[in-house]
């Protein structure tokens, strides 16, 4: 019995390599002018004249979590995060985000951040109670972000 051979198809190479030289053979010399051809060029690396050598740093203290052990911290967490979510059913919003956020912050005596700079330029963040009955909220201007790929659809089978 005859077997038949399919003919071999040759790929297209991907758009990202189609700029760079691809050789047929692998000779060293080959390798090395190639790697050269397509080498970028880099300047010379030196130290930074603005960078201060780094002091001793202080005694390391156990990690904390808006003044809490992480222990602490999740105990509170889960607390707050345990109960709507057996509760609610269907998929996470913004809203519901929104309203995590501000159970964990009521729950964490309401944390705020200032930030203090020193004579010598550095910022002191210290922790303080917020007199505020929301938490804060951060926008961030995504409006020159490029909007994300839309999936390819599946086509239903027949």
């Amino acid at each position: 019995m005859m077997t038949l051979r399919r003919s071999r198809r040759t790929r297209t190479l991907p758009g990202h390599l189609r700029d760079f030289l691809l050789e047929g053979t692998m000779s060293d010399t080959s390798v090395e002018q190639r790697h050269l051809r397509n080498a970028a060029v880099l300047p010379a690396l030196r130290p930074a004249a603005s960078v201060s050598p780094v002091g001793e740093c202080p005694q390391e203290e156990p990690l904390s979590i808006h003044g809490r052990s992480v222990q602490e911290f999740q105990t509170v967490y889960h607390s707050v995060m345990d109960s709507p979510v057996r509760k609610r059913a269907g998929r996470y919003t913004l809203q519901h985000g929104l309203e995590v956020k501000q159970r964990l912050w009521e729950k964490l005596d309401r944390p705020a951040l200032l930030e203090t700079e020193l004579p010598d330029g550095r910022v002191v963040i210290t922790q303080v109670r917020s007199r505020s009955s929301v938490p804060p909220h951060i926008v961030v201007d995504i409006s020159k972000e490029p909007l994300p790929k839309e999936p390819p659809r599946k086509k239903p089978r027949h």
